[in-house]
């Protein structure tokens, strides 16, 4: 993966990380105690995996638009909930919760501004927020109680990226591999990879490991649980903000980009042989949110 992406191709990373803190804060600031959250599987363990990432925000300004999106592609339904006032829209893959929409004013001027945010699950998200300060992030939305949800905070690393913290109620989904259209994978693009493992490695505590990717450019991986949960590189694409990038499983990349170009998105890195054998793709949605899909190779043995 070079930097061989013109320049009118690279502005949804831009874009991307523009506003989020104030639509986030907007969106814990409209949580009610009446409100009940849906919680992050409809599956609930009784256990947490901390350092696991067990959800995902979209934060767009076209609910509806989203929707016909990662319909289309990934053939997800929603449903409706009473949380943020009825606003708060959940996705589905089947019987299993992949993430929700919530809704954000539209950035001024031709760009857009919108973005998934990952939730990490945490044993006590004010501590974590505590060790992000420590370590030179910041807290964007402090620890919020969301009933039926869980403990809340949304964090940035010090290079500015967001994302959440949670202590689920009722546990966090059991550790499995990733059904077609589920994400399967995050990545963090960051400006400094070892900075920013650095900075994550204690919020959960991550083991690290160096790893090379299938260019041979390198990785550094964060653990849990004796499992990979995240990895991190240096941005593909200097001079433009670090982000969280999740991953998608499909059962062909190719296919999917297809799907994503149909559907009104765009192919940011497209699917190529010397690309781990054209199994990955980034893409963004036609809100400018980037993510990725991954073919993997076989099931587990």
């Amino acid at each position: 993966m070079g930097n061989d992406i013109p320049a009118a191709r690279r502005r949804w990373l831009i874009a991307a990380g523009a506003g989020l803190g104030a639509a986030a804060m907007s969106a814990a600031a409209a949580a009610q105690p009446r409100e009940d959250w849906p919680p992050v599987t409809a599956f609930p363990s009784g256990t947490w995996n901390p350092g696991r990432w067990v959800w995902a925000d979209l934060f767009t300004d076209d609910v509806a638009g989203a929707e016909r999106f990662y319909g289309a592609v990934f053939g997800w339904s929603f449903e409706g909930t009473a949380a943020l006032g009825g606003r708060y829209r959940l996705a589905l893959s089947g019987d299993e919760y992949v993430g929700a929409l919530v809704p954000r004013e539209r950035d001024p001027g031709p760009q857009r501004g919108n973005r998934w945010m990952p939730l990490m699950s945490v044993e006590d998200p004010g501590r974590a927020g505590d060790e992000a300060k420590r370590g030179g992030g910041r807290i964007v939305v402090a620890p919020v109680d969301l009933p039926g949800r869980g403990t809340v905070a949304i964090l940035a690393d010090p290079e500015g990226t967001p994302f959440g913290v949670i202590r689920a109620t009722g546990g966090d989904p059991d550790d499995y591999l990733a059904e077609l259209n589920e994400w399967a994978w995050l990545e963090l693009w960051a400006e400094d990879m070892d900075r920013a493992a650095r900075f994550y490695a204690p919020l959960a505590g991550y083991e690290t490991e160096r790893d090379t990717d299938g260019a041979g450019r390198p990785l550094l991986q964060l653990a849990s649980g004796g499992l990979g949960r995240a990895s991190i590189r240096t941005t593909l694409f200097p001079n433009l903000p670090p982000a969280w990038i999740p991953f998608v499983r499909v059962a062909d990349a190719s296919a999917a980009a297809a799907r994503v170009r149909a559907a009104g998105g765009r192919l940011v890195i497209e699917p190529r042989p010397d690309r781990l054998d054209g199994r990955v793709a980034i893409c963004t949605d036609p809100g400018a949110a980037p993510f990725g899909v991954l073919a993997l190779t076989k099931e587990p043995a």
